[in-house]
């Protein structure tokens, strides 16, 4: 473990456990460093992975593991609070293309990759199989959200959704627009491009199309917690809000 501070990296992404530990990763082209938190995020101590790749994704929780994704089709994983970290490599070799997202739910960790239609599944974040297909290959653009005991992602303007932990996917459903982030919040999938967004209970139809702000140059991030969404471009905060019938707050 380094004792340096994390302050200096890039970071991409969060993700918090249990007992208020936390893990940040940085998105940087090269490097090996995370950041871990064991006080909901006061303070923070700067952590070595076994794996100097850089281009890191997303981390994730679930099944008391941390698992952290890179463009490359490698994993981390830590089942220690994000103290120590294994490696593993995912079943689909990567030849070119990125993997793009990483998501949680209902005992699955489900990763995709830019280029194909296949999607990587895993109980423990340690093991990984090729899971079901989708109809039409994901995109740079591509994400993976989990809620309502579905995995709903997209690709282009249609999405695409699995009961069975990604076994398999149900048809293309047409969204309306192109999006560019999804996340789950308040019994609700919201998709967006910045400027615009749909919502759905369960990812098999989708809402009207709802504008939310001004167009967003270069979205970044889409969340959502403590009863609010959250974005932000890759430059600025954008907003938050609790509800798609009201403005931002």
């Amino acid at each position: 473990m380094a004792s340096s501070s994390p302050s200096t990296e890039a970071w991409s992404s969060i993700a918090e456990g249990e007992n208020g530990v936390a893990v940040a990763i940085s998105n940087g082209t090269t490097g090996n460093r995370f950041a871990r938190s064991t006080n909901g995020g006061q303070t923070w101590t700067g952590v070595i992975v076994p794996i100097n790749a850089g281009y890191w994704v997303k981390v994730v929780y679930g099944n008391g593991t941390f698992v952290a994704l890179n463009g490359r089709g490698t994993i981390v994983y830590s089942t220690d609070g994000g103290a120590t970290w294994g490696s593993n490599a995912l079943t689909i070799v990567d030849t070119g293309s990125a993997w793009v997202d990483i998501a949680f739910g209902g005992g699955y960790f489900v990763a995709i990759r830019s280029g194909t239609t296949t999607t990587n599944r895993s109980t423990n974040g340690v093991s990984w199989s090729v899971g079901g297909s989708i109809a039409v290959a994901f995109n740079a653009n591509s994400k993976i959200a989990y809620g309502n005991g579905t995995f709903v992602t997209f690709s282009g303007t249609n999405s695409y959704h699995s009961t069975d932990g990604a076994a398999t996917w149900g048809s293309a459903v047409a969204m309306g627009l192109a999006v560019a982030q999804i996340c789950f919040g308040n019994g609700l999938f919201v998709a967006t491009n910045g400027g615009s967004a749909v919502t759905s209970p369960g990812g098999s139809s989708w809402s009207a199309t709802q504008t939310v702000t001004a167009s967003v140059p270069s979205l970044y991030s889409f969340s959502f917690g403590n009863g609010l969404f959250y974005m932000t471009s890759a430059t600025a905060w954008v907003g938050s809000w609790d509800n798609f019938d009201t403005t931002f707050t």
